[in-house]
């Protein structure tokens, strides 16, 4: 299965320097314009195909999926809670050069609201899952948006890259994969 994966357009947080976790902020003028040229890199990508599209629920994705949904003739976006942005409690709403992100990365389990790592990629596991398995969305080609510490943990888990090592991946950045399961275990490959 061809799974294109996106992050959002920039949205207000972004320009700001916040740190969103599950805050919900729209996308600025130019999250616009980058999901519009993200619409376009898609096209390019799938052609003729009309693929399915899913994103977080949160504004910043969703308005980025409606966009490329209807650049693309689409119907609209499938919402799904799993693709949110990492939880990220008490940080969210700090500007992000005033946290110590070494001290985050080694006790995030003691932050108070934090997501865990072990928990997002449960839910990000299941929602993988829930696609490779869902017989509307087999041999289909997936759109997926979502955030972007949502998807450094997709590509870690895909690619068995460490985290910490996966590339920051800008906003409306369009990466297409080949999601394999076999034998239980879900692998994934860069395609092109």
């Amino acid at each position: 299965m061809k799974v294109i994966f996106i992050r959002h357009g920039q949205s207000v947080g972004n320009h700001y320097g916040l740190i969103q976790g599950n805050l919900d902020f729209n996308l600025s003028d130019e999250g616009r314009k980058q999901a519009q040229a993200a619409a376009l890199e898609i096209k390019k990508l799938v052609g003729k195909i009309k693929p399915l599209i899913f994103s977080s629920d949160l504004s910043r994705a969703w308005e980025t999926a409606v966009i490329i949904a209807e650049k693309l003739g689409l119907n609209l976006p499938v919402p799904d809670r799993r693709l949110r942005e990492r939880n990220m409690g008490v940080l969210q709403n700090k500007h992000w050069t005033t946290v110590d992100w070494e001290m985050v990365n080694k006790f995030d389990h003691k932050i108070n609201n934090l997501e865990s790592r072990e928990t997002l990629l449960e839910r990000i596991v299941d929602f993988l899952r829930f696609i490779l398995a869902n017989k509307s969305v087999i041999g289909k080609t997936v759109i997926v948006v979502t955030h972007g510490v949502t998807l450094s943990h997709i590509y870690h888990f895909l690619l068995g890259v460490d985290v910490e090592k996966v590339p920051h991946v800008n906003n409306a950045a369009v990466h297409m994969f080949v999601l394999i399961e076999k034998n239980g275990k879900i692998r994934g490959r860069l395609n092109g």
